[in-house]
């Protein structure tokens, strides 16, 4: 065998990676161009609290047959998208279909949406080539008159052979915003910011303002993510927290997400509810609320967080699901507070999007 002949499998690898990323590229630009794309870090997005194990109850729905995702053979990206559109108008998006495949199967996509619009996706049924990422492309029909300010939509790609496998991306188009004095449409959480709103979990101040950067305390962030979790409220006769009675203004959303297992207190038994939340505890509570199973990796992602942080595995869990993915310099900032924006966006992308190893 020649050289050239040894060398070819690894060309033709490196020649896919090249058309893979040039894809991905495509998308992403596309996505950007016409639904004001989040960015890629969590950009101005942990004192260790004893916040502990859930059931997931969330809104997105896990990809199936593999809990810990490890080898999942097909792959819906991005996870979620946010749009805008007209009453009676289209509004379309790109996704791209990864898979792991070892041998040519035929995947089919379905599209649909919550408030029973029409979703178009083309196309419905690809051969997927084992390491070939095909570009999909779904189209949603905006009623001439909505009936809500917003829609979730979702394309579904189904393998059956030689197991059945399920991946889901998900859509959130917006046709009404709620306006703000200090959030325009073209902020970059936005989309995250009008979702929680449309669905109670959010909203703004009396004189407008919805104070983006403004920091999230642990009892806010209870509430906020109760909500946005859909958890009916627990209210104990007796408190579990010291600091905590069952007076205080976020006593039954701090009493349900302890009794979910997914937020805890200190060794003093205080929960500290005016404390601003970290990003450490943050990343810790969204993977115990959704119930993510993912084994961490044994080279982290970032140069503040080693491998014998308490924090470790959730940070890398939230980034690989692209739920908190770090700052440009590849930093984490586990102990940084996270403001209102941040925390929109984070528990938006937590509540649609999977760990992914």
């Amino acid at each position: 065998m020649t050289d050239r002949q040894r060398n070819l499998p690894f060309a033709i690898s490196v020649m896919m990676l090249f058309v893979a990323l040039a894809l991905l590229m495509s998308v992403l630009a596309l996505n950007a161009s016409t639904a004001g794309a989040s960015p890629m870090t969590d950009g101005k997005d942990g004192q260790k609290a004893t916040d502990t194990g859930a059931s997931n109850t969330g809104t997105g729905q896990s990809d199936s047959t593999d809990p810990q995702h490890h080898r999942a053979p097909i792959r819906l990206r991005p996870w979620v998208q946010f749009g805008r559109a007209n009453p009676g108008t289209d509004k379309i998006y790109h996704q791209i279909l990864w898979n792991r495949l070892m041998t040519d199967t035929l995947v089919d996509l379905f599209g649909g949406s919550v408030q029973g619009w029409n979703v178009t996706v083309a196309p419905d049924q690809v051969n997927a080539e084992p390491g070939v990422p095909v570009v999909i492309t779904t189209s949603v029909s905006v009623p001439t008159s909505p009936t809500h300010r917003l829609d979730i939509e979702r394309v579904r790609a189904t393998m059956y052979d030689p197991v059945t496998y399920t991946t889901t991306a998900y859509m959130i188009t917006i046709v009404r915003r709620q306006p703000f004095t200090d959030v325009d449409e073209n902020h970059w959480a936005d989309g995250p910011i009008q979702y929680l709103v449309d669905q109670g979990v959010a909203g703004g101040y009396a004189d407008g303002s919805f104070r983006p950067d403004q920091n999230v305390t642990r009892a806010q962030f209870a509430r906020m993510l109760v909500g946005a979790m859909g958890w009916p409220l627990v209210t104990p006769p007796t408190p579990t927290f010291s600091d905590v009675p069952a007076g205080y203004w976020a006593y039954s959303y701090i009493e349900t997400a302890a009794a979910h297992g997914v937020i805890g207190g200190y060794s003093d038994g205080t929960f500290h509810p005016e404390a601003s939340i970290t990003r450490a505890q943050v990343a810790r509570i969204i993977y115990l609320a959704r119930g993510w199973q993912m084994a961490p990796p044994q080279q982290g992602s970032f140069s503040d967080v080693s491998t014998g942080d308490w924090f470790y595995a959730y940070a890398e869990a939230v980034n690989s699901a692209g739920v908190m993915t770090g700052y440009s310099d590849g930093t984490f900032r586990p102990n940084a507070p996270t403001t209102r924006a941040q925390v929109a966006r984070i528990l938006v992308l937590g509540l649609f999007s999977e760990p992914d190893n």
